[in-house]
């Protein structure tokens, strides 16, 4: 689920594209203008077409200034909540981006702390992405690569997956071939 919020002085013109993780063709899309001040939220679970709709990325195209924000719930034991703003800027979107905490198999209070990525191509071309993860204490450094990811895809890293890295409490660096934008939970 996200919204959106048109920050302008001005009708903005607003495109929503969403794609899921195997196709750079978009699985829904809509267009519509939004006057200043006012938001929409386009939440998947209900949108027809889109209720079985569980991982991908979403592209907001606008001719104005949109604040964005970005509602998860994992379901699973726990259930998770997270949010996040829309990235924009150059410090979001970059072929080298940083992570400065990552977490696999962390345990603390009685609860085990693992890390999920999420990685979109906003290039034009195919990407290749490279994460190279550091541990803050000792070893366990370990490099993951994902080849052919398609332009507006994405991939998901959950760190429980990436065997390799054993308990790991780190950093990471991602390079990736075209731009990218990530978030981490």
């Amino acid at each position: 689920m996200f919204a959106a919020q048109n920050a302008g002085s001005g009708v903005a013109f607003v495109g929503v594209d969403i794609f899921n993780t195997a196709s750079s063709t978009a699985v829904f899309n809509d267009s519509f203008s939004l006057a200043p001040g006012y938001a929409f939220t386009l939440d998947q679970a209900t949108q027809a077409g889109l209720s079985g709709f569980t991982q991908g990325s979403a592209v907001l195209s606008s001719d104005g200034n949109l604040a964005t924000v970005v509602m998860q719930r994992g379901i699973g034991s726990p259930n998770r909540y997270d949010t996040y703003s829309g990235l924009s800027s150059e410090a979001e979107i970059g072929t080298t981006l940083y992570f400065p905490q990552v977490m696999r198999d962390v345990s603390s209070l009685g609860s085990i702390y693992n890390t999920l990525m999420g990685i979109q191509n906003t290039g034009p071309s195919p990407a290749t992405i490279t994460i190279s993860f550091t541990h803050a204490y000792f070893g366990n450094d370990a490099v993951y690569v994902f080849n052919d990811v398609q332009p507006n895809t994405s991939v998901y890293v959950r760190s429980e997956d990436l065997t390799n890295l054993g308990a790991f409490f780190g950093s990471a660096e991602l390079s990736s071939t075209e731009p990218v934008a990530a978030i981490v939970n």
